[in-house]
């Protein structure tokens, strides 16, 4: 714990020493905080001791790595990016067990990247939490660092993770659980699957109302409108109901979603003006949430498309360029490719087709990095148009 977290002086002094013996190899070292990692053959012989191990001290060492892991991102979390789809966590606990003693010495700004870079120890974790049992801590740390991981991509390996926690979640006879990781995995299959994804919000909806979960089944409700939206089905009850049950709960980010998704399912009809103003509900409910810069930068993207689709230019304009800096902000390598994409159309509806080829080419390359295959085949479509425009103009 003291090498992973490398904050206490005699833990680095330690790791030092690891690293010069060829224990131990150097992974990142932003800002005087070096990471590392066990040399393969270290790590191979560290996994066949474990399978020697009592299983029951296994799973107790499994649990305190899940609670050093919570305390760690929980005290993060504020800093953390998030989005509308997100399902909502309950408050941090107050009190972590007495041998989580510390927690790394991550800066706000630089929690994202904290984050990231432990990508594969937070998702093995999750899974081995599933595989002993664990499974309301492991629910608990996928839901603190799954939006953030999301952003960067690999949604092949975020599915797994949702689909282990939702078998998991099932044999402990946790149901809410077990719906909870099928809408995050409803989620995730957007990018790649979106029958499939709408199936799965139906069956969510379903289950959280049986459930008595409300705020669950608003959000399954209003994605499942906009998964049918991407399809040509327009599925304008759904949103509705979204909208109806967010209006009892009290929660902002939550009628946010549910606008939001209302006007996508405007926009596909037709009602584009109608749509700008859901775009504006939404936006107005996500003001005085903390950390939003994602989710105003998804905002902004949505409500810059809808006035470009309007024929006002000036407007998308302005919009797209706030939705590309707050994407940057937030580190959300997946928004900032959406926001490309658009940013290619608008180019090309000023008749700036080279500029909109960059924007695209661009675009195209976040969406292959962060594995998104629906994107992928939008931005497709932009970048054929610059190619014919760029060509004329020759």
């Amino acid at each position: 714990g003291g090498v992973a977290g490398g904050a206490e002086p005699d833990a680095r002094r330690l790791a030092e020493q690891l690293t010069a013996a060829g224990l131990l190899s150097v992974v990142s070292a932003d800002g005087g905080d070096c990471r590392y990692r066990p040399h393969d053959l270290v790590a191979l012989y560290a996994r066949e001791l474990a399978a020697h191990e009592d299983p029951r001290a296994s799973g107790e060492s499994m649990d305190r790595m899940l609670d050093a892991l919570i305390a760690a991102t929980e005290s993060m979390y504020p800093h953390l990016p998030w989005s509308l789809e997100g399902l909502p966590l309950d408050r941090a606990r107050e009190h972590h067990p007495a041998y989580v003693t510390a927690v790394p010495a991550v800066e706000p700004g630089d929690s994202v990247r904290w984050v990231h870079a432990q990508r594969s120890l937070l998702l093995s974790v999750i899974e081995q939490g599933c595989r002993f049992g664990h499974v309301s801590k492991a629910e608990r740390l996928s839901g603190l660092v799954a939006p953030t991981l999301a952003a960067f991509g690999g949604f092949e390996e975020l599915l797994r993770t949702m689909a282990m926690l939702r078998d998991a979640a099932r044999s402990a006879g946790d149901a809410l659980a077990e719906w909870r990781a099928e809408y995050a995995r409803a989620a995730l299959l957007l990018t790649r699957q979106v029958d499939e994804s709408a199936r799965l919000y139906a069956r969510c909806a379903e289950e959280f109302e049986r459930l008595d979960a409300p705020v669950e089944q608003a959000q399954s409700l209003a994605c499942l409108a906009f998964a049918r939206s991407i399809r040509g089905h327009v599925d304008e009850g759904s949103s509705l109901a979204a909208i109806e049950i967010a209006g009892t709960l009290g929660r902002p980010a939550i009628s946010a979603l549910a606008f939001r998704n209302h006007a996508e399912v405007l926009l596909r009809s037709g009602r584009r003006a109608e749509a700008l103003e859901r775009y504006r509900e939404s936006l107005a409910c996500v003001q005085g949430l903390d950390n939003n810069l994602r989710v105003r930068g998804d905002l902004s993207r949505r409500y810059s498309r809808c006035a470009l689709r309007l024929g006002d230019l000036d407007e998308a304009r302005t919009s797209c360029r706030q939705a590309i800096l707050l994407a940057e902000a937030a580190y959300d390598s997946h928004g900032l490719a959406w926001c490309l994409n658009l940013k290619g159309q608008i180019l090309l509806a000023d008749e700036r087709p080279r500029e909109a080829l960059e924007a695209a080419e661009r675009s195209r390359r976040l969406m292959a990095e962060t594995g998104d295959a629906q994107g992928s085949a939008t931005v497709a479509l932009v970048l054929a148009r610059a190619r014919l425009a760029a060509n004329r103009r020759r």
